[in-house]
């Protein structure tokens, strides 16, 4: 998060371009980091006064959202496009925005979209390693927690008490299945945590659930 925090407010090399990218596998994390720096920066510690999310998965979503933020800031009527337009016009002309693109798998998709002179900031997640066509050499890559951070997660996500023998197996199982996937770990450990099980049950589920799926039946 500081380095995302400080990639986006340089005031040297980096606001050439005043862009910034998380980098990684699906799952990961990224889209979730993206909030939490936008909930960070603009309700915590505001230096944004204006936070705009745009899904790029396809340039479809991406011309109709930046449509949408047209809308939202009464910009007038007209095609997708002329609206998509009026939208990067706006953000070349005003400050202290922050401008996200969601799932910008394919960067090539986003470039003709992208602000000229922007006077904000601009936040890609994306699978794609590299991005030098949108100007950001230096991507931040979101990693998978480690054996020890997925335990300690589903630890604390859980809030149960200290563990057995039997519980400190099946957590230790579980991490491992879930190689650190955060969202992964996360849905887990909200299962766990609503239904009020412990991790030896919902590891016994999970196995038979994923001998289901092998057998080609419905779990």
């Amino acid at each position: 998060m500081q380095d995302l925090h400080d990639a986006l407010t340089d005031t040297g090399r980096a606001a050439l371009n005043q862009a910034a990218a998380l980098s990684g596998l699906g799952g990961i994390g990224k889209t979730q980091t993206a909030v939490e720096y936008a909930y960070r920066y603009f309700y915590d510690t505001p230096i944004y006064e204006w936070v705009f999310w745009v899904k790029a998965d396809t340039e479809l979503a991406l011309v109709t959202d930046l449509a949408e933020l047209a809308r939202s800031l009464d910009l007038g009527d007209g095609t997708l496009e002329e609206l998509a337009a009026r939208s990067l016009r706006w953000l070349e002309t005003n400050h202290r925005w922050l401008l996200i693109f969601d799932n910008a798998d394919e960067p090539e998709t986003v470039k003709p979209w992208l602000p000229r002179n922007p006077q904000g900031r601009v936040l890609l997640t994306s699978r794609a390693p590299r991005f030098t066509s949108l100007g950001v050499k230096n991507p931040i890559a979101v990693t998978k927690f480690s054996l020890e951070e997925s335990i300690a997660f589903l630890r604390d996500r859980t809030n149960l008490p200290a563990l057995d023998a039997a519980e400190l197996a099946a957590i230790t199982a579980l991490a491992q299945e879930l190689d650190g996937l955060p969202l992964a770990l996360e849905q887990a450990a909200a299962y766990i945590a609503q239904m009020g099980v412990s991790f030896a049950v919902y590891w016994h589920y999970y196995q038979q659930r994923l001998v289901l799926l092998e057998k080609g039946g419905v779990a």
